[in-house]
């Protein structure tokens, strides 16, 4: 009986809702084919469509797949009705490929990996176009030292590290990724001395010991590596011109930009991520005291705060910085006066992410 009276409910409130409370007349009728228009352009199709066009080859920021992802981009939202616009603007942006590398020095001499294994599954990680792990806007340094591990590198690890009498000064710091943004890692890391910077992805945060890795699962194999920005800015955009749009440096309205050593956020000691299987040929080595409850990561060691003086590390990293020469999207619906503004998308940004903008504006067009 209760199951026919939940039925019955259930029934009910469908029908009650097909009456369109506060729709009545023509009214009701346009509501009606206003969510069927909203229904039909929620096929998944659609979305699957967009992802495979926006990620069917490698696009590095600044390069020509970035720019035919850019004109993709234009030509959906010209196709569903919008006034579209392309605008320049010249970005300061890490210039690609620089160094980025990592190695044992003592006891024994070992190069680490850090660029991901080729699968024939994935039929990019083969691509010329994808470079070695490197985290951008990073120092430029080439250092040996000794190792240090701070957990997920925040404020409050330097400071238990700080307390348990252990100085990262002058050693390269090992952390890894969560907790915290990774420009806060490098941030507070150079704040309490350190000569560099590696942040590595855990297994036990994003790896193994969460489930089945790539290419049967979807968590981190031993080679994938989390690449992205360090910048610690108050603003958002360009690092050089606070709260201005970067406008082309040629351009009739001309923007003051700070000069790099300016600005508070770009880091100067050597950063660069790691994947799980070069971290361990490190963490596997350390010989100084265990970690405190809730430092321990996934590998199967100890982990340890310091490597002691027969382990030695180096990190070289490279990196120049210049201004390209970028587009950016503006995508007007004038009719409901909503304006739309798409930032051309790197490597580094989530597709997921970018396709749902693009069929929300392509919605709200034919919601019109």
């Amino acid at each position: 009986m209760k199951y026919f009276l939940a039925l019955l409910f259930f029934a009910s409130s469908f029908t009650f809702a097909q009456n369109f409370t506060g729709f009545s007349g023509s009214s009701a009728s346009t509501q009606t084919k206003a969510e069927e228009t909203f229904l039909k352009q929620q096929e998944s199709e659609r979305y699957k469509n967009h992802l495979k066009n926006l990620t069917k080859e490698p696009h590095i920021a600044t390069s020509k797949a970035n720019e035919r992802v850019r004109d993709y981009i234009a030509d959906v939202m010209r196709k569903a009705g919008f006034q579209v616009e392309i605008f320049p603007y010249d970005i300061y942006l890490p210039v690609m490929p620089g160094t980025s590398s990592v190695e044992l020095v003592e006891p024994i001499r070992l190069p680490l990996n850090n660029k991901e294994y080729i699968h024939k599954e994935d039929p990019f990680s083969n691509a010329a176009e994808l470079y070695q792990g490197y985290n951008a806007y990073t120092g430029t340094g080439d250092v040996t030292a000794e190792v240090v591990y701070a957990n997920f590198g925040r404020k409050e690890d330097f400071e238990k590290l700080k307390a348990l009498g252990v100085s990262v000064k002058g050693k390269i710091v090992l952390a890894r990724y969560g907790g915290n943004f990774r420009g806060y890692k490098a941030k507070y890391a150079e704040e309490n001395g350190a000569a560099g910077l590696i942040i590595f992805t855990d297994p036990g945060d994003s790896g193994y010991a969460k489930g089945l890795v790539y290419p049967e699962g979807p968590y981190y194999d031993e080679s994938s590596i989390q690449r992205g920005s360090l910048l610690t800015l108050d603003w958002t955009g360009d690092p050089l011109p606070p709260f201005e749009p970067a406008l082309p440096l040629d351009g009739k309205k001309k923007i003051t930009r700070l000069k790099p050593e300016e600005v508070k956020g770009m880091h100067s000691i050597p950063v660069l991520p790691l994947p799980y299987g070069a971290a361990k040929e490190i963490i596997g080595r350390m010989k100084g005291q265990a970690v405190p409850s809730g430092w321990q990561g996934g590998l199967p060691y100890t982990y340890r705060l310091e490597g002691g003086p027969e382990l030695k590390v180096r990190v070289n990293v490279v990196q120049k910085e210049k201004y390209n020469a970028c587009m950016m999207l503006s995508e007007r619906w004038l009719v409901a006066k909503i304006q739309i503004n798409g930032l051309l998308r790197d490597r580094i940004t989530m597709p997921g992410h970018l396709v749902l903008l693009i069929q929300i504006a392509v919605l709200l067009c034919c919601l019109r």
